[in-house]
């Protein structure tokens, strides 16, 4: 049977409102939440065939936190149409 997960990135950081929405990075509590969900994922020995993403700086820092294992980041496939995507475009 084919599972499909859905992520949303950790919690991202506003401490600098300048910071463009793209290159906005995680706080630390996404940090801290990220790392607790790799711990899940490894414990649970959940494995994945392809992982789609947005390229954002905070999605990609969510991603290195939570597959830090070659085999996962050689699955990682980063799509610009993602980002800021409709429901109906996902």
């Amino acid at each position: 049977m084919k599972n499909l997960f859905l992520l949303r990135h950790a919690k991202s950081s506003w401490s600098d409102p300048s910071t463009a929405d793209f290159h906005r990075p995680l706080s630390k509590r996404g940090i801290s939440n990220a790392l607790s969900l790799s711990k899940y994922i490894s414990e649970h020995q959940i494995i994945f065939d392809l992982i789609l993403s947005s390229p954002s700086e905070r999605t990609q820092a969510t991603l290195d936190l939570i597959f830090t294992e070659k085999d996962f980041l050689s699955k990682i496939k980063f799509q610009e149409a993602i980002y800021h995507a409709e429901m109906s475009t996902l």
